[in-house]
């Protein structure tokens, strides 16, 4: 996979109508517009390409992907009217971001990369604390980033975070256990702010532990944060089925029955 090619012009009307249906889908103020691990090599290999950049005096990739990026924004925010997210490697390239665009730090919690964003008045969320397929951080990890603990820069345009689990390793049999309880300690981060002054710190684990009972008796599968049980506890029972195949889904698919059972 390589990027679009930003010298056709017919890629704008495409990646217009793209966003046209995206906003006409989600009325939200903003759009994550990605930018994050693009192969700027692969231009090399189109001779078009190469030879637009000699025709247009562009000697620098990144200044190609600058070209299609501030189209891409133009398109966001003048036809859209909406407020375009970026991963922090648009800003990092140093390329042209309209004014608001919000910045999305992913590469762990990168402080020189937040302060030299809000230092340049652009708003920032934080992921980079919080990518929920890193399975060697506990929930504990995940409540104790506070993504306005840095000195310089602006940090009152901190303006939030968010919490993500890749599907490189996950699919339906394991994804609610991975991503609930941990998700619930980011969200009580990002909503309640400072939880150490607050004190929300001191009872976490004891308000995060009943929270995931609650859960597991709607039937959502979250995983246990230390030993204990729930007063209600989940029994699985997984039957597959047996006989000739036969053209239905029902036939297709093993029987599952979940109990929630009454502790004695």
């Amino acid at each position: 996979n390589g990027p679009l090619d930003p010298t056709n012009p017919s890629v704008y009307g495409f990646v217009e109508a793209i966003y046209h249906d995206l906003t006409q889908s989600f009325p939200d103020a903003f759009v994550h517009v990605g930018g994050d691990e693009v192969n700027l090599g692969c231009w090399n290999s189109s001779t078009s390409v190469r030879q637009w950049m000699a025709t247009n005096n562009v000697t620098d990739l990144a200044d190609l992907y600058d070209i299609f990026e501030t189209k891409l924004l133009d398109i966001v925010v003048r036809k859209f009217n909406r407020t375009p997210i970026v991963w922090q490697e648009v800003f990092n390239l140093n390329l042209t971001l309209t004014n608001g665009t919000i910045v999305d730090v992913w590469k762990g919690f990168d402080t020189e990369t937040i302060i030299a964003a809000t230092d340049q008045s652009y708003p920032v969320i934080v992921s980079g604390c919080w990518y929920l397929d890193h399975l060697n951080q506990d929930w504990r990890n995940l409540y104790n980033c506070n993504p306005r603990a840095f000195e310089g820069g602006n940090q009152q345009l901190v303006i939030g975070g968010h919490a993500s689990m890749w599907g490189e390793k996950v699919d339906a049999s394991n994804f609610m256990s991975r991503v609930w309880p941990r998700a619930s300690a980011v969200a009580e981060r990002l909503w309640s702010g400072d939880v150490e002054q607050m004190g929300a710190a001191a009872t976490v684990t004891e308000r995060l532990e009943s929270f995931r009972c609650l859960m597991v008796q709607r039937g959502i599968d979250a995983s246990p944060i230390r030993p204990g049980h729930c007063d209600r506890e989940v029994r699985y029972c997984r039957n597959q089925t047996s006989g000739q195949n036969t053209n239905s889904e029902q036939s297709q698919q093993p029987h599952s029955r979940v109990e929630i059972v009454q502790e004695a």
